[in-house]
């Protein structure tokens, strides 16, 4: 009778065991609607930010002309701050797409593939007999959210930073989920900063299982694959860390406090937390000792935990110039982590109206966040993109949307056929400074000095100050200086670039006073991705270059 009682006991703890991933789950009606409503809504607030035509400019060179991943032919340098997004165009550009279909179709997969992952977070969250009300609080509040939707498209790695963002919130509530380990590992890879996120969660995921098999998924994943990049980093640009990060990492925390109230005090997240916390303790009163409601306490703790690290690094660098752009992950992760709360609410206070209450409580949630706005825009999106204003230093995606040359570019390709004709022989007909990336990339047969450093090894280290976030316009003058070197009929891109020019006499002051500094930087630009060199040169790279007096 005991042994008998054993089993059962045993056969009883695999039945509460969570689902093992994938679990096919199947969207409400409600939910189905929610998901139309944000596919409309990214269409209609589609985008392109100025920055993209970076990626364009890098994919060109490298799939119509053949010159390999580089910004100006020769020119070796990392200026685009996600590997994956750069290696996803690659294959589409080379089918013929033009960006416009690329960035906007995947703009739309992306936030598809997220609302199906909302569902199963939530019923994940809420899995229990009295979840009938069924709101999906996530899913309602992020897919009529502006800014969410509007960083589905943009021509940036934004889509996959907010897919990667629901599929931590669903590995913290399953380990096992199989997209869930996927996208935790790529993480790294699709924006630098998610290092962060990914060791916090594998290392508290870990702990939890007490086993460290429990994340070797996506440990593996994603150590071998930053492992590989790092190493063509190393044999192809001569660096350790890409481009942005000289240019971008700064440190101004009152500046990225700003930003991050900008972010989200706009849309009451606070509040949103608040509400969610009450919810909770209305669930614990009594005597609910319930594990598995335990458990997914630990899970929403640990998205708030990973949450929160982003926000302090993106803090401390102070921010963006773009609303909401370096936050996407830790606000979608944040609003993740309230999910599963609402619906068992209303299951156990109004059983018999569960439904029906969930129904409007969704509806109520989704109009509430429609209707949200940063303080950036004098009147709501659906109505134009008129009527924006900068908010301390930090603009809105209206500006970009407004330029209709953007999308019309991004459409025509109008140097497509050019590049291909061109090929490798390509030869610049002139040398010129440009922070309009968008010009510089149809300009393809110009060298071009990105005036603000994004692309440019020298610019990105001079230590001058920011008018607003990403934004030195004081680089200029260095800009032209350099743009007066390369013109040089004497200049030759090699390794030895400057110092022939402080040699021969053509270098500005500036470089003249600090060669070996430069004589190095040439080095890793115009190096011939010898391994072994290009680590020594990786690991001597200055970090910034003082040009005061």
């Amino acid at each position: 009778m005991a042994r008998g009682e054993h089993r059962s006991g045993r056969g009883l703890a695999r039945r509460r065991q969570p689902a093992s991933s994938p679990t096919k789950v199947r969207p409400s009606a409600v939910e189905f609607l929610l998901i139309a409503a944000g596919l409309a809504l990214v269409w209609r607030y589609a985008w392109i930010m100025d920055d993209a035509f970076v990626y364009a400019r890098y994919a060109d060179n490298a799939v119509l002309s053949g010159l390999g991943l580089v910004y100006n032919r020769g020119e070796f340098v990392e200026g685009y701050s996600s590997p994956l997004w750069m290696l996803w165009m690659l294959p589409l550009r080379a089918l013929g797409l033009n960006y416009w279909q690329i960035w906007l179709g995947t703009g739309l997969a992306s936030f598809a593939a997220a609302g199906g992952l909302l569902v199963a977070l939530e019923r994940k969250l809420s899995p229990g007999p009295r979840a009938g009300a069924r709101v999906n609080l996530p899913l309602a509040f992020l897919a009529c959210s502006y800014a969410v939707t509007s960083f589905f498209t943009s021509g940036l790695e934004t889509p996959f930073v907010e897919l990667c963002a629901v599929g931590y919130a669903l590995y913290c509530v399953d380990p096992r989920s199989r997209v869930g380990q996927l996208l935790v590992g790529l993480s790294p890879l699709v924006r630098p900063e998610l290092a962060l996120p990914f060791a916090f969660v594998l290392a508290v995921t870990a702990y939890r299982a007490r086993s460290l098999r429990a994340v070797l998924v996506p440990a593996t994943l994603g150590v071998a694959t930053l492992l590989a990049w790092l190493a063509f980093r190393v044999y192809y640009y001569a660096d350790l860390l890409p481009n942005t990060f000289y240019l971008k990492h700064a440190y101004n925390p009152a500046q990225g406090w700003r930003y991050f109230l900008n972010t989200f005090a706009s849309y009451h997240v606070g509040l949103l937390l608040l509400a969610s916390a009450g919810l909770w303790l209305w669930l614990r009163r009594g005597d609910r000792p319930a594990p598995p409601h335990d458990r997914r306490v630990g899970a929403r703790l640990t998205m708030l935990g990973a949450a929160l690290l982003v926000s302090l690094y993106v803090i401390r660098i102070g921010g963006d110039a773009v609303h909401f752009r370096f936050l996407a992950f830790p606000f979608v992760l944040v609003v993740c982590a309230t999910g599963g709360l609402l619906g068992e609410v209303l299951g156990r206070a109004v059983p018999q109206r569960a439904r029906s209450a969930g129904a409007a409580f969704s509806v109520a949630i989704a109009a509430t966040s429609l209707l949200l706005q940063p303080p950036q825009r004098t009147e709501h999106v659906l109505r134009g993109d008129a009527g924006h204003v900068q908010v301390d230093g930090i603009s809105d995606p209206s500006w970009h949307r407004s330029r209709t040359k953007f999308r019309r570019l991004a459409r025509e390709d109008p140097s497509y056929d050019a590049r291909i004709a061109a090929g490798d022989r390509l030869r610049y007909r002139e040398v010129v400074a440009d922070g309009f990336c968008a010009r510089a990339h149809w300009r393809h047969d110009l060298r071009v000095v990105h005036s603000f450093g994004l692309t440019d090894p020298i610019l990105a280290r001079l230590t001058v100050p920011e008018d607003r976030p990403g934004h030195r316009y004081k680089l200029r003058p260095y800009a032209n200086d350099l743009v007066r070197l390369y013109s040089d009929p004497r200049a030759r891109f090699t390794g030895a670039l400057f110092s022939d020019a402080i040699d021969q006499g053509y270098a500005p002051p500036w470089i003249a006073k600090r060669r070996a500094t430069f004589d190095l930087l040439a080095r890793k630009a115009y190096n011939t991705h010898d391994f072994a060199e290009n680590l020594a040169l990786a690991l001597k790279s200055p970090r910034k270059i003082e040009v005061g007096p």
